[in-house]
C-alpha cells in the first residue's frame, strides 16, 4: 500500500479550504453570487489537493498519513507506522488472524534479532507472553527456530532478582513446560543452556505435587554419552559433580539401566579436582535407605565412583549418613559364592577393601548360614593380623565340647576355654584337644 504523507500546516490548510467549498457549494444551489478572481482560485487550489484525496481513497491503494514531529500514534484507530515508533499509550494492540500458517512473521534480511521485547525498564510484566488455549492443540506455546551458530531462545536478567526462563503447565495437557531440541546431528551445542554469574543454581527445578513420582530433572540420551553429566572445571572446588540431597525415605541419588546388554555403569562419577566424584548425603537421622543406590539389569556394576588425579587422597565412592543406615550398602541377591554384596579391587600392592574405625570394628561380616569374613590369596596368606592386645581371639562357645560336624582344619574353643582342632571333616568329625603346655 502506497502511503502520501502531506505535512501538518498543509493540511490544516486544505481542510478550511474545504469547508470554503462546500460553503460555495451550497450558494450555487440558491441565488447565484459574485465570485472574486481570489475565491476562483481558492477553489481551484482545493479541488486540486481533493483531486488527490479522492483519487487516493478510489483506487483503495493509499494510506492518508499526517507528518508530525512527535512520536507516532497508534492508540485506538490509529494507523501503525513503519520505520518509526508507534506509541499507543495505554491501549493494547491485538491482532486476530485466521491464517493456518500463522498470524505474524517478523523477517530481518539484515544482522538483527527479528523480535525484541522489552519493558523499557518501568513494567513488573513479563515482555512477552505465549498462551495456547486449545486443550487440542500439540504445538509449543513458544517456538524459537536457529538455522545459525546462535541459541533458539536467549533469556537473560541483567537487572533483577527473577528467573530468566520459566516454563510452566497450568492445564491437563503431556506437553513439557520447556523444551529444548537440537535438530542438527553434527552440533555439539546444548539443547538447553543455563549460565549464571550469581550465586544461585544455573538450573533449578522444581515439583511440587506431593504424588508426582517423576523425576525432579530427568535426563534421556538415544546417542552414546551420558544420560546426565555433572562437571566441574574448577579444579580447587570441593563440591560434587553431581549431588543430590534428601529429607524424605527415598534414595539421595538413583541410577537405573534398563539394558540387558549394557556393561557400563548405571552412575558413575568423575572428578579431576579434590572432591568426592559422586556424594550421597541424608540428613534425616531416621532414614534407613541407602545414601547412594545404583541398580542395573545389565552386565556392568550398578555403581561405579572414578578419580582420575593422582595427587587426590580423596574416595573414588563417599557415603556418609548420621542416621541408623550404612553409609555404603551394597546388596546382592544372586545365590552362591560369585554373589557378592560389596567388592573392592587394587590392581597392585595396595588394599582391596579398606574398613576404617575410631572404637568400633574396622571390618565386620555377618552370615546366616557361611562365613562371616573369608580371605582367599592365590600365592599368599588368606588371613594376616597384627594387634597389641592379641592378634587373634577365639570367643568361647556356649557349649562343654565341639560340634558333632565340623570341616578339617577348623579351630573350636569351647565354654570351658579348651581349644580344639578337627583332624577329619564330615557329618561325624573327628576332634582333637590341643593341649597347652
Amino acid at each position: 500500500m502506497d502511503v502520501v504523507a502531506i505535512p501538518r500546516a498543509e493540511w490544516e490548510e486544505i481542510k478550511a479550504e474545504l469547508v470554503e467549498l462546500r460553503r460555495e457549494v451550497r450558494s450555487a444551489q440558491g441565488p447565484a453570487v459574485v465570485r472574486s478572481a481570489d475565491a476562483v482560485t481558492d477553489r481551484r487550489h482545493v479541488l486540486k489537493h481533493g483531486a488527490m484525496l479522492a483519487a487516493g481513497a478510489v483506487a483503495g491503494s493509499a494510506a492518508l498519513m499526517v507528518g508530525q514531529a512527535s512520536t507516532a500514534a497508534a492508540a485506538s484507530g490509529g494507523t501503525m507506522i513503519l520505520g518509526t515508533d508507534n506509541n499507543a499509550n495505554s491501549s493494547p494492540t491485538g491482532l486476530d488472524s485466521g491464517s493456518t500458517l500463522y498470524a505474524l512473521e517478523l523477517y530481518n534480511s539484515s544482522s538483527g534479532s527479528g523480535l525484541r521485547a522489552t519493558d523499557g525498564g518501568f513494567g513488573t510484566g513479563a515482555p512477552i507472553v505465549a498462551i495456547v488455549d486449545n486443550a487440542a492443540n500439540t504445538s509449543p506455546v513458544l517456538s524459537a527456530t536457529s538455522a545459525g551458530a546462535g541459541d533458539g531462545i536467549e533469556a537473560t536478567v541483567t537487572n533483577g532478582t527473577g528467573t530468566a526462563l520459566v516454563g510452566a503447565i497450568s492445564g491437563t495437557g503431556t506437553g513439557v513446560a520447556v523444551h529444548g531440541q537440537n535438530l542438527v546431528g553434527t552440533n555439539a551445542s546444548a539443547a538447553v543452556q543455563a549460565e549464571t554469574a550469581g550465586t544461585g543454581p544455573a538450573l533449578y527445578s522444581i515439583v511440587n505435587n506431593p504424588a508426582n513420582v517423576s523425576a525432579a530433572v530427568e535426563g534421556d540420551t538415544n546417542g552414546l554419552g551420558n544420560g546426565v553429566l555433572g562437571l566441574i572445571s574448577n579444579p580447587a572446588s570441593s563440591a560434587a559433580a553431581v549431588y543430590g540431597g534428601t529429607a524424605g525415605l527415598g534414595q539421595c541419588f538413583y541410577g537405573f539401566s534398563s539394558n540387558v546388554s549394557n556393561n557400563q555403569a548405571s552412575v558413575q562419577g568423575d572428578t579431576n579436582g579434590i572432591g568426592h566424584a559422586v556424594l550421597g548425603q541424608i540428613n534425616n537421622g531416621a532414614n534407613s535407605v541407602a545414601a547412594v543406590q545404583g541398580n542395573t539389569n545389565g552386565t556392568g556394576p550398578g555403581v561405579v565412583g572414578l578419580v582420575t588425579n593422582n595427587a587426590s587422597a580423596a574416595a573414588a565412592m563417599s557415603g556418609t549418613t548420621p542416621g541408623t543406615g550404612p553409609g555404603v550398602l551394597g546388596t546382592s541377591t544372586l545365590a552362591g559364592y560369585y554373589g557378592i554384596g560389596v567388592k573392592g579391587t587394587q590392581s597392585s600392592a595396595g588394599t582391596g577393601v579398606y574398613g576404617s574405625s575410631g572404637g568400633g570394628n574396622g571390618v565386620s561380616g555377618k552370615a546366616t548360614s557361611g562365613a562371616g569374613v573369608r580371605g582367599t590369596a592365590v600365592s599368599g596368606r588368606g588371613g594376616i593380623f597384627t594387634g597389641a592386645a592379641a592378634q587373634v581371639q577365639l570367643v568361647p562357645a556356649a557349649a562343654a565340647a565341639p560340634p558333632t560336624a565340623g570341616k578339617t582344619g577348623d579351630l573350636f574353643v569351647d565354654s570351658t576355654a579348651r581349644l580344639w582342632f578337627c583332624t577329619v571333616g564330615g557329618s561325624t568329625a573327628t576332634w582333637k584337644q590341643v593341649q597347652v603346655a
